[in-house]
This record gives C-alpha cells, sequence and structure tokens, in this order.
C-alpha cells in the first residue's frame, strides 16, 4: 500500500475539493484535520510497530482483503450528527481505500516481491516498502513546501495520549458487524487500543528524518541486513537516479491477472485519487452533491492490493526498479559520512523493528 506521507497529501487535497475549506500550510492541524490524517492511515495502523500484546494485525489483514465498503458503512452508523472528528476520520478512512487500489498496482509492479518458492526473488524483500517511501518523498516535493528534515508526522495525526472514545467505539462496532472472526474476539478493543499507541509511537521513532535519526536507527543495529532493512523505514536522504515516478510514462502492467497496460505516472495516479476521494467523500459534507459515489464505495467488497476481487491478490507480474542496488548505495553513502560506533552491550531493537 502506498506510504503515510502519500494516504495524508490525498486526504488533505480532497477534503478541500469535497468541503471548500483549505488546509493550513503552517502551524499545527486542528483536530478535526488530525482526525482526518489519522482516519487516510486506514487499517495501516494495525501493522506498525505491533510493540504492545495483542496486536491488530490480523484484523489489518481482514480490512485490506474484504469487506472494506461494508466496513465503512457499518462504521459510520455510529457517527452522533454533530461528531466533527468522526465525520474526518471516517472521510480519511475513504480515501485511504480509494488511494490504495489506485496507486498499489503500480507499487507492486515496480518492486517486485519476495516468494520462498522463488529464492531470486529475495533482493526484493524489502524494495515495497522503500519504494513507498520514495513516492512520499516524491508527492511531498510536488504538492506541498514541506521539508521531510522538518515533517514530525506524529504531529499530524495525534488524537490525544490514549485512543479517543469515539474512535475505540466505531472501529470495534465496524469490526464486529463485518467479520465473524472479530465477533468472536474477546481482545478486539484491546487491540484497537494498542494499534493505535503503537502507531503514534512508530510516527514518533521514524519522523522528522534527519541524518541524527538515521546514525541513531543504523546504530541500534548491529548487523548490515538488519540496517538495510532498518533503512526502509526512513524515507531516503539520498535522491535516486532512476525514475521512480514514471514521469516517462513508461509502459508498466497490472501485476494480477489480466495484465492490463498501464502507462500513468505518479502524478497521474494521485490526481484520479484526489477527484474519485473528493467525489466520494462529499455526500458526507453535503446533501446536495450526488451519492451514487459514496453509496458504490460502501458496496465495495473488493481487496485493497488490486481492487479487482475479494481475498489475498495473487502477483504474478513485475518489473522491479533497481531498488535493491540503490538501498546498497544508500547504506554505503550513510556509512560513508557516519562512521558507526560499536552498538552498546545489550542493546535491543528499535520501536521499528
Amino acid at each position: 500500500m502506498p506510504s503515510h506521507i502519500t494516504h495524508a497529501l490525498v486526504a488533505w487535497k480532497a477534503w478541500a475539493l469535497a468541503t471548500g475549506r483549505s488546509v493550513p500550510r503552517e502551524g499545527p492541524l486542528p483536530s478535526e484535520l488530525r482526525a482526518l490524517t489519522f482516519g487516510a492511515q486506514g487499517p495501516d495502523i494495525f501493522f506498525h510497530n505491533r510493540r504492545r500484546k495483542p496486536s491488530g494485525l490480523s484484523l489489518g489483514a481482514l480490512a485490506h482483503r474484504r469487506a472494506y465498503g461494508p466496513l465503512t458503512s457499518a462504521m459510520q452508523e455510529t457517527l452522533a450528527e454533530d461528531d466533527a472528528l468522526g465525520l474526518a476520520y471516517l472521510a480519511g478512512w475513504i480515501t485511504h481505500a480509494i488511494t490504495d487500489r489506485i496507486l498499489h498496482p503500480y507499487v507492486i509492479y515496480r518492486s517486485g516481491w519476495f516468494s520462498p518458492e522463488l529464492p531470486h526473488t529475495k533482493r526484493y524483500i524489502r524494495c515495497h516498502t522503500l519504494l513507498e517511501r520514495l513516492i512520499d518523498l516524491h508527492l511531498l516535493a510536488g504538492e506541498t513546501a514541506l521539508e521531510i528534515e522538518e515533517l514530525d508526522f506524529r504531529h499530524y495525526v495525534d488524537l490525544g495520549e490514549e485512543a479517543p472514545a469515539w474512535f475505540v467505539r466505531m472501529l470495534k462496532t465496524g469490526f464486529r458487524s463485518t467479520y465473524q472472526e472479530a465477533r468472536k474476539d474477546k481482545k478486539l478493543v484491546l487491540r484497537i487500543r494498542n494499534a493505535y499507541a503503537d502507531a503514534r509511537d512508530f510516527y514518533a521513532a521514524i519522523h522528522p528524518v534527519t541524518h541524527t535519526l538515521v546514525l541513531r536507527r543504523m546504530e541500534e543495529r548491529p548487523s548490515r541486513e538488519a540496517r538495510l532493512k532498518g533503512l526502509t523505514l526512513l524515507h531516503p536522504l539520498l535522491p535516486p537516479s532512476f525514475d521512480i515516478a514514471n514521469t516517462r510514462r513508461s509502459l508498466w502492467y497490472e501485476p494480477t491477472p489480466p495484465p492490463t497496460p498501464r502507462r500513468e505516472g505518479i502524478a497521474e495516479l494521485f490526481q484520479k485519487a484526489v477527484d474519485l476521494s473528493a467525489d466520494t467523500i462529499a455526500p458526507l459534507y453535503s446533501p446536495r452533491v450526488s451519492k451514487a459515489p459514496l453509496e458504490a464505495f460502501l458496496r465495495d467488497r473488493t481487496n485493497l492490493s488490486d481492487g479487482r476481487h475479494e481475498g489475498r491478490s495473487h502477483v504474478r507480474y513485475s518489473n522491479p526498479l533497481p531498488l535493491p542496488s540503490y538501498l546498497e548505495d544508500l547504506l554505503l553513502h550513510y556509512e560513508a559520512r557516519f562512521p558507526l560506533t560499536a552498538p552498546a552491550a545489550g542493546a535491543g531493537p528499535s520501536r521499528t523493528g
């Protein structure tokens, strides 16, 4: 799935189009927009960090694979008439799925994937996350005046030290109404609360991205493999020499059958996600616009990987960018600029794994 900054940028632009209001260019976001931005992270929050137990990993998998529309519909039923924060969160939650379905096929095709049955694919094991971070940087530069070295992402999503009651109620009701697995889960509420806290810690651990942060994360990892893994969680401070955004409109294909040819670049896919998101969330804010896009969304049960069917997507086609060699170059770049000291005795892994 696209990464957290891409999701935030789509949500901000779509919300502005749908409401006719503007997102502040500077200063802290108001609570309504923090709820929107956190909602735009969708069920990805169940994948982040997972230090607290029980984790919500299974909830994230459920929502990504099937019935996202009915889940959203059940969440909407929990909204009170004057619940501005819940409404904003729901709007962001909707943009998350739209953004995933539109951008994720490109990410898969251009990053490759790892299959245990195909040993030669091991070199692509970290490339998916890395490409998502590079796309974040491309869009951040094109859509805002923000610098990654200054962006403290947690401030854009922070709803307090503990998960708000309306947030817990919305997700609890949505999951229990939609998935039999969740109805049987006696620890559902705790999983939701833990996901909120873990996501909050995760964003704090990887932002703002400075050379000091990179050095600290690398020193926490004694092995080369661990350092490579850790680097994919941080937005790279070394620009790539290849076209990660397909600005040349090179041919690519849907990664799942049938292999439909495509030529859009990230800019076009981003705008497509913004436009569809704006049309879909507009009825939440105005009774005068068409409800057809929102109603179609709420009926959609397809996965978030490609939006073609329910369940896990079966990837067959890819033509990866030179991401493995770029990651190696990135590690060499950091090691050359910042000689690493030996890790402290007994030092454990960081909060980002």
